[in-house]
């Protein structure tokens, strides 16, 4: 079964044919495409359909995957006939044609080759029967001449939790090399957590710890009427952490989303909770979405809090309440007064990574695309973007790369601009899904 979704409404639902073809007619929009099939994972992409616009959408479905089990799916265009799809596994075997199958002599794992595709085009997949502690690592080597970038290859992670993760070699994502540049390292599995993090030896990380903070101050264009914030989130504290709050004028909690053990909401002073809460020690998408005219997203509320993609919470918080715009914004604690960041209760210990502000409310498809992308200045509404992608030598501050330009000042003490995997606070890294 194929649907099409839009901001939780179903615009059309249609049977695939005995070849596996589907067609559907949907009004112009973002469109969320889900595909069920008993026995089979479910299947989630993302478009944008202009006006007149006819959009293909290659759906993978791997089987049901017992816990802690994960599938790879490579596909490409037939322009380079053979690609193949490899995996290094954390024992040292790697998974790829020659070795069909891995298994890990001293302990718990394996994994395996499904397919190897030589006729171009794939799908070619392996599947991480039994994980084990360490690092898989996924790349593709491409066996055939020509140019890697003409293969416009992807790569599809589907994990037994339901989650799935996309790799766009067209996107850049992942990092090519070799002598003529035929690898293309996709990305790297966490045996324990599970977590899939993008190959990217630029893209870094904010590292929190007692007293570290970001301050973006004068925000002349904060958003007074709609906003969203997003980003990925590893807590590793035991108190009340603070992602992200906004000052304005007097009023210390003008905009505040705090306390990842249980978020609260604040406007203007005002604290609505949740009670959804992402200080487990994993890595989080978490999203917020904000419009103060009280209408409704889909008959959810004002507000909405999305975690992994997905709306967890709704409700209303400062309905009404246009916020001031020209104050400051802090990632990483409160404000008990206009850029004056709290103490050690409201700190976020832990790691930040992909922030955004936008001066508009996305779409549950727009919150969950946000998800599996990273932050780009062509983002529409982006007020504030940080993807992190700042060199070894340029880690003094925060780079914004929306056109507001503002740059994020990094508190004396307890906060740095670092690699994924650094030695410091948590040795995870952070997803790119």
């Amino acid at each position: 079964t194929v649907q099409a979704w839009n901001n939780g409404v179903m615009l059309g639902s249609t049977q695939s044919d005995s070849d596996g073809y589907f067609s559907l007619s949907v009004p112009a929009g973002p469109v969320q495409i889900l595909a069920q099939m008993q026995g089979y994972q479910e299947y989630r992409s993302h478009s944008m359909i202009l006006p007149r616009m006819v959009d293909s959408d290659r759906i993978m479905m791997v089987p049901s995957l017992p816990e802690g089990a994960a599938a790879i799916v490579l596909v490409w265009d037939k322009v380079i006939p053979d690609m193949d799809l490899h995996m290094t596994t954390p024992w040292g075997c790697n998974v790829d044609w020659t070795t069909l199958t891995c298994t890990n002599p001293s302990g718990p794992g394996k994994a395996h080759l499904d397919r190897d595709d030589v006729y171009g085009g794939g799908p070619e997949t392996q599947t991480i029967d039994e994980p084990s502690p360490g690092i898989f690592q996924v790349f593709v080597h491409r066996y055939s001449s020509g140019d890697i970038l003409l293969s416009r290859a992807e790569v599809y992670v589907f994990q037994s939790d339901g989650r799935m993760f996309r790799f766009s070699l067209v996107d850049g994502d992942g990092a090519v090399s070799g002598d003529d540049g035929d690898i293309w390292t996709v990305c790297d599995i966490d045996g324990e957590t599970g977590n899939v993090v993008s190959y990217d030896n630029s893209r870094k990380i904010l590292s929190l710890s007692e007293g570290g903070a970001v301050t973006v101050p004068e925000i002349t264009n904060f958003p007074t009427q709609k906003l969203s914030v997003t980003f990925w989130v590893l807590d590793t504290g035991d108190n009340m952490g603070t992602p992200f709050s906004y000052a304005a004028g007097e009023e210390a909690s003008e905009f505040v989303l705090t306390n990842v053990k249980s978020f609260n909401v604040c406007v203007k002073g005002a604290c609505v909770a949740t009670n959804i809460g992402v200080n487990d020690g994993a890595w989080h998408h978490v999203g917020l979405t904000w419009d103060a005219s009280g209408s409704p997203a889909a008959g959810l509320g004002n507000t909405v809090l999305y975690v992994d993609g997905n709306p967890v919470w709704t409700g209303d918080a400062g309905v009404g309440q246009a916020l001031v715009a020209g104050g400051t914004a802090v990632i990483g604690n409160i404000q008990t007064a206009v850029g004056t960041i709290g103490g050690a209760p409201t700190g976020l210990v832990g790691e930040i990574a992909d922030f955004e502000l936008l001066g508009r409310q996305l779409t549950a498809v727009e919150m969950q695309r946000a998800m599996l992308t990273h932050v780009t200045p062509e983002v529409a509404g982006l007020i504030l973007g940080f993807p992190m992608t700042q060199g070894d030598d340029d880690v003094s501050e925060l780079k914004d790369v929306s056109t507001t330009g503002k740059n994020g000042v990094l508190s004396a003490t307890g906060v740095i601009i670092a690699a994924p995997g650094f030695s410091g606070t948590s040795q995870l890294k952070p997803p790119t899904f």
